[in-house]
């Protein structure tokens, strides 16, 4: 019932299902390797930072979620300006 009614309200909000099964599906293999890691550097996060791989990949993921929230409020300011009666200047 509850993932029920999760899809329902992900579906009413327009909130793409398929990342989210993803991300519930491979979460726990996250979580293991992580934690694999930390047991490996002495529970260390500084690796996550200064490892080129491990970095690499942080600024990618960091630039993907940072790339549609940029988006959306351009969207949404140039909604709001259209809405006002304004023009919209490039």
């Amino acid at each position: 019932i509850g993932f029920g009614l999760l899809g329902f309200f992900l579906e009413s909000k327009k909130i793409p299902l398929a990342p989210f099964v993803i991300g519930f599906v491979l979460g726990p293999i996250a979580e293991e390797n992580l934690s694999a890691g930390l047991l490996s550097t002495g529970g260390n996060w500084l690796p996550v930072l200064t490892e080129p791989k491990s970095l690499l990949f942080l600024v990618v993921a960091i630039v993907l979620l940072a790339v549609p929230l940029i988006r959306g409020a351009r969207a949404r300011s140039a909604s709001e300006e259209i809405s006002e009666g304004g023009a919209i200047h490039d």
